[in-house]
């Protein structure tokens, strides 16, 4: 190749360049400007998430004495184990300080004024409400039932009048984790109401 031939070769590729660079320059000032991307924080996105406040409702006592009559026909020797155990936790948790207080305050509140008295007889009626939560069978550990009966209270004030006054309670107990070493129940609580 001669070197005028290689002249119109560099010619060509510098013009070509020029035109390729204008091309470009003019391309550019076409292209559109990006707009400015506003991307929130974690904090704003936080604060605009509305959490609703969940309200779980009170589970309603279910009357399960079907279940119950279910479980004496079938286990009549562990219900009635059962039954007995709780009758003898509840009497022998008996409180009389509670039974009194609880007798002293509906007195007070009737009269409006305070009052001292002095009890005369505790008797429980032989009519039990039982609830089986739990029969036991697999571990008598895991027996579990709630009791309720009327006590009845007998007393006189303490002003000197000999009137006897009675007064009826309700005596409420739950019986749970069964001790069978001790055969008593570990956890039971009683409440009493008028």
């Amino acid at each position: 190749m001669t070197q005028a031939s290689q002249g119109t070769v560099i010619w060509s590729i510098v013009i070509a360049t020029v035109i390729l660079g204008a091309l470009i320059l003019f391309s550019a000032s076409q292209i559109p400007e990006v707009p400015e991307i506003n991307i929130p924080t974690a904090e704003a996105i936080a604060a605009a998430i509305v959490i609703p406040e969940v309200v779980i409702p009170e589970a309603q006592r279910i009357d399960t004495n079907a279940i119950n009559h279910l479980l004496e026909a079938e286990f009549t020797i562990e219900v009635n184990e059962l039954e007995d155990d709780c009758i003898v936790g509840l009497e022998s948790e008996f409180d009389k300080d509670d039974v009194n207080d609880e007798v002293k305050a509906l007195i007070e509140a009737d009269l409006g004024e305070e009052i001292n008295i002095d009890t005369i007889n505790y008797n429980y009626e032989n009519d039990y409400d039982f609830n089986i939560v739990n029969l036991g069978l697999d571990d008598e550990e895991d027996r579990e039932a709630e009791i309720a009966s009327t006590l009845r209270v007998t007393y006189q004030l303490e002003d000197g009048n000999s009137d006897e006054f009675r007064e009826t309670v309700y005596a409420e107990a739950s019986c749970s984790n069964w001790d069978e070493d001790d055969k008593e129940f570990d956890d039971l609580t009683v409440k009493y109401t008028l």
